[in-house]
């Protein structure tokens, strides 16, 4: 069979004419079976073809070979080649995220900035059904909801605030992803290339099983495959279209509830908490994301956790800290989704937290305290809440204001300083909450931890804190 015609067909759901495209090409098979594809009908459709290689510097002289492959093939081509070097070994030890995903941000946020500055319409991605099987198996076993179960989508609009890029033209720019060989196996594209005469090459990490997805393509699917169903792929795949369905359902009945139901207007969204909780929690949740989306300064903090959370909490009529500075609060029998605004601490007398699960109110805010375990996904970054390590924390804890002579050792210090030139050295403008435990000063409330307490490796069991405002 002949893979030329066939993905040819494709081209037309994915490709204008007269547009401008940046292609992702690594250098490897998928990537330069689109290169090759879109090439060929670059005159027909009278595109301006930008192939943007990213440089993760992983594999030191192999790298190398690699971008020097890809600017030769584009040169030939007649593209424009724009490339971008980054050390993601060392900027994943600044971010703590990971390899995989660090390269992924700093690849997708490269994509996106060559888009705007060639002011392109399309960013054309290699991904095949292979991958698709691969990242659809990878989220189940990571405990993804039906959104992560439908899979990589064919073509997708990039909004604002994606990949850490808050430009103001991002969402008005028009920027889609697509996928044009997106249906189409491993297998398939390889004889596409030995059909086509294109060369690539290979990169040698695919094979080392030191990152996870390498795992699943190399060990588990190929199990699944001897063992259980040789078909795999295509079920998974199958499935994902399925998933899509039904999340492409879901989603318009939570629109069609924010639509009737949601006041949303400057950083504020209000909704009846009587008409919230009559809707059945799949699309509760989902109304929870969307207007999060909208209202949060912070979209990639809205994961499922954060929105379970915030479904219980306004169940039980509690307030609840939000990533950005946002807070859940409520006014009659309305939700009120908005900016926390900073409220002058009240002179309240110290208050005591004797043990762990109490809670406190103190200078117009409720403190709330929980024990939880050390595992991977706590937020260590929202300034509202904080992880303590509990054995290092001797109850019970004293809420109160600042003190003369008052002193804590600030996150990541060795030394003592005094609160007094702690807040003068951050700027910090409003009133300052102390919480203590019966020792030290243990956290300034939104501001920073005291090193002494701080959570590691070894931390088993935490102390979580939380605070928001009465009002």
């Amino acid at each position: 069979m002949k893979l030329y015609p066939a993905m040819l067909k494709e081209i037309p759901k994915y490709i204008d004419k007269n547009e401008t495209i940046v292609i992702g090409v690594s250098g490897g098979p998928d990537s330069m079976a689109l290169f090759n594809l879109l090439n060929s009908i670059a005159k027909k459709y009278n595109l301006k073809i930008i192939a943007a290689h990213f440089n993760h510097m992983l594999r030191g002289a192999e790298s190398t070979r690699d971008m020097d492959f890809v600017h030769n093939e584009a040169i030939k081509a007649g593209n424009i080649f724009v490339v971008r070097q980054k050390d993601i070994s060392a900027l994943n030890k600044k971010t703590g995220f990971g390899t995989e995903k660090t390269a992924r941000e700093e690849r997708y946020r490269f994509f996106i900035e060559t888009a705007l500055e060639h002011n392109a319409s399309k960013i054309a991605l290699a991904h095949n059904m292979d991958d698709n099987a691969e990242t659809i198996l990878f989220r189940l076993i990571k405990g993804t909801g039906t959104k992560g179960l439908c899979g990589v989508p064919a073509q997708r609009k990039i909004t604002g605030g994606e990949f850490g890029i808050n430009d103001d033209n991002l969402s008005g720019a028009g920027i889609t992803i697509v996928r044009p060989v997106l249906k189409f196996s491993k297998k398939q594209i390889i004889s596409y290339l030995k059909e086509r005469k294109q060369k690539f090459i290979t990169d040698s990490s695919n094979n080392q099983p030191i990152y996870q997805r390498n795992i699943i393509r190399n060990k588990l699917i190929p199990l699944i495959e001897k063992e259980m169903n040789p078909a795999i792929k295509e079920c998974l795949v199958r499935n994902a279209v399925i998933a899509a369905n039904e999340e492409d359902f879901m989603q318009a009945q939570a629109d069609s509830f924010i639509n009737k139901n949601v006041l949303i207007n400057s950083n504020k969204a209000v909704f009846s908490k009587v008409k919230f909780l009559s809707l059945h929690s799949v699309i509760g949740q989902r109304v929870i994301m969307a207007v999060l989306y909208r209202v949060l300064d912070a979209k990639r903090k809205v994961d499922y956790k954060l929105v379970a959370e915030a479904e219980k909490f306004i169940a039980e009529n509690k307030r609840m800290s939000l990533p950005a500075g946002f807070v859940i609060g409520y006014e009659d029998e309305n939700v009120i989704i908005q900016k926390w605004d900073k409220t002058p601490v009240k002179k309240d007398k110290d208050k005591k937290i004797q043990k762990p699960g109490k809670n406190a109110e103190f200078g117009g805010f409720l403190f709330e305290t929980q024990i939880v375990s050390n595992k991977k996904g706590i937020n260590l970054k929202d300034k509202n809440e904080v992880y303590l390590d509990f054995s290092k924390v001797t109850f019970p804890l004293t809420l109160r204001i600042r003190r003369n002579g008052d002193k804590f050792v600030p996150y990541g210090m060795k030394s003592s300083v005094k609160i007094k030139d702690f807040i003068i050295s951050q700027k910090i403008k409003e009133d300052i909450i102390l919480v203590c435990d019966k020792k030290n000063i243990i956290w300034v409330a939104g501001k920073r931890t005291d090193d002494r307490v701080k959570v590691d490796k070894s931390s088993k069991k935490l102390l979580l804190i939380r605070f928001y405002p009465l009002k």
